[in-house]
């Protein structure tokens, strides 16, 4: 799986405002309402439920992640704050929203993997911290 099967370019999000992770999981769900036509609160539930277990991978990046009744296919968000925010876990300053359908088990846990990869290189981490061109940012998340 390529994450450019599952990221649009209009969904990598450079310099959020935003102060905590309650904070960027509210604006990203009512980003994927407009994307998916699932209501936000639904999907800030979900996500929100998610985050209590914890989605730090360390590094400074999060992957918070669910599965949603009624989503057609796979959808995420990277979003890039304007400065790390801090969890329990640690402060974080990459994320990687995952919404997938209830039933997609095997490709979600494909698109974790992807995801998680992606962003494990520290050149990749770095490139990203750095970056301000948010298409140039999509064209280094969806690089073969």
């Amino acid at each position: 799986m390529n994450l450019a099967t599952i990221l649009s370019p209009d969904a990598v999000l450079l310099h959020v405002k935003a102060s905590s992770m309650d904070s960027v999981i509210e604006q990203i769900s009512a980003r994927a309402e407009e994307v998916t036509g699932i209501r936000a609160p639904l999907i800030r539930d979900a996500l929100a439920e998610r985050l209590q277990g914890g989605v730090n991978m360390g590094g400074g990046i999060a992957i918070p992640h669910a599965r949603i009744a009624n989503l057609r296919r796979i959808v995420t968000f990277f979003v890039r704050p304007l400065a790390p925010i801090p969890t329990t876990q640690g402060d974080v300053s990459l994320i990687f929203v995952l919404l997938a359908p209830e039933g997609a088990n095997s490709d979600h846990l494909r698109a974790l993997a992807q995801i998680a990869g992606k962003l494990r290189a520290p050149e990749s981490r770095s490139q990203l911290t750095t970056e301000q061109d948010a298409q140039v940012v999509y064209a280094l998340l969806t690089a073969a």
